[in-house]
């Protein structure tokens, strides 16, 4: 039955992953490491306990590995740091203490756990008084020097010197140094190319260095296999004190030095994970060893046992101790050999007494501190009898002891329980002490789900369980659960090949049909670690389970893991077989299918402008006419692959000039027409499935121009000199000449020009429009006579070869430059009568932009002139004149009176352009009209009121005039 789960769980990469010959598709997710701050507060210190002083010296953070993270310098630092373990590592030095002066300090290793919680660590730093000492070196050998260096037994170096001797006789040389007060320190000497080592206390008296090859043994350690072991401990054991020395070596090579020539005396060279060498008579030593090391190990193996009755626990405890390592858990287990480690004890370990009582005291009596089970403390009952072989060489003993807890019931652990072990770590010392652990267990159908300690991928779940062993003294905490079966989420399954274009791969993903796609004649990976899940355990631990994969019609390869590669030389569909076999024993078995798919994707493409079709097909277009700049629609939607009844994820990709894009309908104009290329422009549409077959399509496309030519328009006079304004009453000539198309020669542009009024309406020809003077309305230019102050619209329009055209319209205001006589009104001082002679006065001005010498005054009535008067009399620009005009009726009634004023510089049309007309009464001639006095009186009125009105100004709309005389004279108006 295939198994099911409702969340689907994210990839774990490990390094493991990276290694494999399967890439795995996708990343989790990295959380951003939190950090927490610390404060080191660091204080010298003097016996471990008695405060001294804040320490100023320079401290190195590093990991527990041994990287650099950063450095402080004392006393007190607070700082960030992300959340871990890490050392401080306190420098050494010679310095000056507040309260006892001279100091030598010691380096200092302590570590500290950086946490959410600000936590504060003091760094105690041992510290001695330094006073000065008295060295004599002995037997210096005539004319050679000495260099003498003096350390603590941490490392540091606090002095050094070099002393001559220049006798012709060996001699005693002597110097003073600055030394610890208090505990031991090393005096280090180097002579003819070799080093000494002396370790010394401070003294009233002299120490006395000897330089005497007798007391001095060397050498160099090398492993069985020819390398170089480092670092080295040598033991100097008082045989008959039984009392002994180690002196410490960072390199493989050793210096000691005897004070009294090696009596009673024997050397232990070690190396950690070694068995020592022994040197029983080193006076007899007289060149540099060369010693090699074999390597050491003894086990000690804890194997608990639970049975099927809970009340009871056995604890066996079996031992193999080879002599070449010493016990941490007794006393004087620096000294490099079990054999002397028993002598410094005053017991003999190779007895099968002393291996009983051993056993004893490393075996906990209180099982508190050993195992529990959901909580319950089991108490120790019976020991049975120890059995041991023992030899010069080696211990192999066990013991079994027995735990009761009477409270402990069997439903309380039939159905999951907790375990508790206390452990201790791996040692390397002399030899390697190594701590083994087993846990077993009588019930059916639990499994171990989690432990404390990380779970290495080789580690049984069931019983028995293998303990990994641990870096450090602590208690493991393991969970035993019913186990259940792994669940496989089969569309979790990912696939890899070479040259794959998509993980789109995936036809169908129901648990119960899954389909993926893959490509024929090709090894294709699949991996399951992010398709696997472990209910047992509640995580994907993919790593510590085992894989088997079957499938029929190919050759397949399977290593046991979470990833196999498969290959399909034929088309169709074909099953794949999963086992998942959890780290508890349990087995979920699933298949899903693939579909080799070999076929080409099936193409249909439409291009489309403004929603109606241009181009619809399936296979490659030639001479497809699109306009230019119009946004045109590529569309591929209906493409497809079919396989097994499933559509096959498509990538798709056009080609357009300069563009590319992976949508499968894409928006593209073309900005350049045909016209300028000279040459059809391509295009491709290329569709590729997710198993690598492809489609290709070409397109090839005439582009028509749509981009208009630009029409400008240039003025100049009849001279041939550039205006912005054509002049009113002369020939200012309108030019296409400098018009332009982006594709097309201007040569080649067709033009044509309509003259329009403001309001767009076409303006024909005329007296009062404007009159053709040159060129046409269908030449690259015109001239035109224009007969009007008021503004004309010029409209140009150029047509290019592609039938495109543009246009230019332009408004002009004429512009005056000559003398522009204007009637601005007329007064009547009396009736007038027909036939009889009357004069009027007449207001003009001159609005032109030159002075009128002279000019003449016209009067029309319908059209007729009637009277006219030429005035010798300069008018200059922006003033006015009132003169009197002599007319005679030669009819009566209302009649309309046009007055108008003509000047011989000036247009002629400006005469009735600045025309004055007034509608006056004109009498039948005296003799028929009766004298009417109250008709006078009320001409006289009227004739005072319009008298004053024309002396106010007027306009040719005005109906009734006056004329009254204005002193101020008016501004000429600028000219345009």
């Amino acid at each position: 039955m295939k198994a099911k789960r409702s969340t689907i769980l994210a990839l774990l990469v490990t390094v493991a992953i990276m290694t494999s010959t399967f890439a795995v598709l996708g990343t989790a997710n990295a959380a951003t490491p939190q950090t927490g701050k610390v404060t080191i507060d660091m204080d010298f210190v003097h016996d471990g306990n008695t405060y001294l002083a804040k320490a100023s010296t320079t401290a190195k953070i590093t990991t527990l590995s041994g990287q650099y993270v950063t450095s402080i310098s004392g006393p007190v630092n607070t700082f960030n740091l992300t959340q871990g373990h890490y050392y401080v590592n306190a420098l050494p030095q010679d310095t000056f203490i507040s309260g006892i002066g001279s100091a030598i300090t010691n380096a200092t290793h302590m570590e500290i756990d950086v946490t959410t919680t600000p936590t504060i660590y003091t760094v105690n730093i041992s510290a001695s008084s330094a006073k000065t000492g008295h060295f004599k070196v002995i037997d210096v050998p005539a004319g050679s020097s000495v260099q003498v260096a003096l350390s603590t037994t941490s490392g540091f170096n606090f002095f050094s010197t070099t002393l001559y001797n220049n006798l012709t006789s060996s001699s005693n040389e002597t110097f003073n140094a600055t030394v610890p007060s208090a505990g031991f320190f090393y005096a280090n000497l180097t002579y003819e190319g070799s080093e000494y080592s002396v370790l010394e206390t401070y003294g009233t008296g002299n120490i006395n260095l000897y330089l005497n090859s007798s007391a001095v043994v060397s050498g160099v350690v090398k492993s069985a296999a020819g390398t170089y072991i480092s670092p080295v401990s040598v033991v100097v054991v008082n045989t008959t004190l039984k009392t002994y020395q180690v002196f410490h070596f960072s390199t493989s090579y050793f210096t000691v030095v005897s004070n009294n020539d090696w009596k009673n005396q024997t050397l232990l060279v070690g190396s950690p994970g070694y068995q020592s060498w022994e040197i029983s008579s080193p006076s007899a030593i007289t060149h540099t060893l060369s010693i090699k090391l074999n390597m050491s190990k003894s086990d000690i193996n804890y194997t608990y046992n639970l049975s099927s009755n809970p009340k009871y626990l056995n604890l066996s405890v079996g031992y193999y101790i080879t002599n070449g390592t010493t016990m941490p858990t007794f006393g004087n287990s620096s000294v490099n050999s079990l054999y002397w480690q028993e002598k410094m004890d005053g017991t003999s370990i190779f007895s099968n007494t002393s291996l009983e009582s051993y056993l004893s005291n490393l075996s906990l009596n209180n099982t508190a501190n050993t195992i529990n089970i959901n909580g319950y403390i089991y108490d120790l009952k019976s020991k049975g009898s120890a059995t041991a072989t023992s030899t010069l060489s080696y211990i192999n003993g066990s013991v079994t002891f027995y735990y009761e807890n009477s409270s402990i019931t069997l439903s309380s652990v039939s159905s999951g329980f907790t375990v508790q072990v206390h452990t201790l770590p791996t040692r390397y010392l002399s030899g390697m002490v190594s701590y083994n652990y087993t846990f077993m267990y009588s019930f059916k159908n639990l499994s171990l789900t989690s432990s404390s300690l990380s779970l290495s991928s080789f580690m049984r779940f069931t019983n028995p369980v293998y303990i990994p062993t641990p870096t450090s003294n602590q208690t493991v905490r393991m969970t035993f659960s019913k186990a259940n079966l792994p669940v496989i989420t089969d569309a979790d399954v990912s696939l890899y090949w070479k040259n794959m274009v998509s993980t789109n791969y995936l036809l169908n993903s129901s648990q119960n049909n899954t389909i993926f796609a893959i490509p024929i004649n090709t090894s294709v990976s699949f991996n399951a670690s992010g398709a696997y899940y472990n209910p047992s355990t509640g995580s994907n631990d993919y790593q510590k389970a085992h894989f088997s994969w079957y499938s029929q019609s190919s050759t397949y390869k399977n290593n046991g893991t979470y990833n196999a590669t498969f290959f399909f030389n034929k088309q169709g569909t074909y099953a794949i077989y999963l086992n998942a076999t959890s780290p508890q024993d349990m087995t979920n078995s699933t298949e899903f299918n693939v579909t080799v798919v070999n076929a080409s994707p099936s193409v249909q493409y439409n291009i489309s402008l403004s929603g109606k079709a241009i181009v619809t097909g399936t296979g490659d277009q030639t001479n497809v006419s699109v306009p230019q700049s119009s946004l045109l629609l590529f569309s591929a939607y209906r493409s497809s692959l079919k396989a097994a009844g499933y559509n096959v994820s498509l990538i798709y990709t056009w080609y357009l000039p300069s563009y590319t894009s992976s949508a499968k309908n894409v928006t593209y104009s073309f900005s350049t027409p045909y016209i300028k290329t000279h040459t059809l422009q391509t295009g491709y549409l290329n569709i590729t499935s997710v198993v690598g077959t492809y489609s290709n399509v070409s397109f090839k496309f005439f582009v028509n121009d749509t981009t208009p030519p630009s029409p400008v328009i240039t003025l100049t006079n009849a001279t041939g000199v550039a205006v912005s304004q054509p002049v009113a009453g002369q020939v200012t000539y309108f030019s296409a000449n400098t018009s332009s198309d982006p594709y097309y020669p201007e040569s080649s542009l067709v033009y044509h020009w309509e003259v329009m009024y403001t309001n767009g309406t076409i303006a024909s020809p005329g007296s009062s429009t404007y009159n053709i003077v040159g060129g046409s309305n269908n030449r690259s230019y015109i001239g035109l006579k224009v007969n009007t102050l008021d503004g004309l619209t010029v409209s140009l329009s150029a047509t290019n070869p592609s039938k495109v055209t543009g246009f230019s319209n332009k408004t002009y205001l004429p512009i005056v430059d000559t003398s522009r006589l204007v009637v601005q009104g007329v007064y009547f001082p009396h009736a007038l009568s027909q036939g009889s002679k009357s004069t009027v006065y007449v207001n003009v001005s001159n609005n032109g932009t030159a002075t009128a010498n002279n000019f003449t005054i016209y009067v029309y009535v319908n059209g007729k002139e009637v009277a006219s008067e030429f005035y010798s009399k300069p008018l200059a620009v922006g003033s006015y004149m009132n003169v009197s005009f002599n007319m005679t009726p030669s009819s009566s009634g209302n009649l309309p009176f046009e007055f108008e004023a003509s000047s011989s510089l000036q247009p002629s049309f400006y005469q009735t352009l600045s025309a004055f007309t007034s509608t006056h009464s004109v009498n039948p001639p005296a003799y028929r009209t009766p004298l009417i006095i109250g008709v006078v009186i009320a001409i006289i009125v009227v004739v005072g009121i319009v008298y004053y009105k024309v002396s106010s100004g007027g306009s040719k709309e005005s109906k009734t005039t006056a004329i009254k005389k204005v002193d101020q004279k008016k501004n000429p108006p600028q000219k345009k």
